[in-house]
């Protein structure tokens, strides 16, 4: 497996293959993401995006960390967990970031767990306007 920055193709490759997200899927979404701040992409060996994640720079000191992430991914979790750390510590680093916040659905039943490991905490359950959903808001701050 490897890890590479982030294209607009590989949002296009992985975001219409998740069933939550097939609803709001918009092609070439992706190009404002690459552009919203650093950003990565996990390869499997035949060199396929199985996940991609990111941090989206809200203003200063702020951030909104994003993802997309395929069962297969998730199968490699280890790999996956090391790859958001170093974004994060990157990220957190590199742009002076104190509060980085990010939006778990309910569906993605391991979402809480991933949190933990990545430090965050809940913070709030809030409803998302665009979506016309319900979401829990993790923290997380230095």
């Amino acid at each position: 497996m490897n890890v590479r920055a982030f294209t607009e193709a590989d949002y296009d490759l992985i975001a219409p293959s998740l069933e939550d997200d097939r609803a709001q899927y918009k092609p070439g979404a992706g190009a404002g993401l690459r552009e919203a701040g650093p950003a990565v992409t996990l390869l499997n060996d035949a060199g396929t995006p199985i996940a991609a994640v990111g941090i989206i720079l809200l203003g200063p000191g702020c951030g909104a960390a994003w993802g997309y992430i395929t069962p297969e991914a998730r199968s490699r979790s280890l790999r996956l967990v090391r790859m958001v750390r170093r974004l994060l510590a990157f990220a957190m680093k590199r742009y002076g970031l104190h509060h980085v916040e990010s939006l778990i659905h309910p569906s993605f039943t391991a979402g809480p767990r991933w949190m933990k490991v990545l430090g965050f905490k809940a913070s709030e359950t809030i409803h998302h306007p665009t979506l016309q959903k319900e979401f829990t808001r993790y923290v997380r701050v230095p």
